[in-house]
């Protein structure tokens, strides 16, 4: 059901020109996204994953590190003869009667 302007030119009815619910509009627009989100995971999960795994070796690290600083600590303190502990809080000994020879 066309109609007729005054100018000649045929316009489009309200129903076909509206009411187009055969044709996907926008299914080209949708691939893109799809295929734009789809190329960014392929890209970004071998980084984002490294990272994950060197955080994980880092917290693994410094845990380690605090354990074996801890272990040292208890090994000098262990090392260090009774005597020398109290001669150091005590003040009235000067520093170098801790420097003599022992045997």
């Amino acid at each position: 059901m066309a109609l007729r302007s005054s100018s000649g030119k045929r316009k489009k009815s309200y129903r076909s020109r509206n009411l187009n619910f055969n044709r996907r509009q926008g299914s080209g627009r949708l691939l893109a996204v799809t295929a734009i989100f789809f190329m960014l995971a392929l890209f970004l999960a071998p980084p984002i994953k490294n990272y994950f795994v060197q955080r994980a070796q880092i917290n693994a690290l410094q845990s380690q590190l605090k354990s074996d600083n801890s272990a040292l600590d208890a090994a000098r303190r262990a090392s260090i003869p009774k005597d020398f502990v109290t001669a150091m809080s005590d003040t009235s000994v000067p520093p170098a009667s801790l420097m003599t020879e022992r045997t």
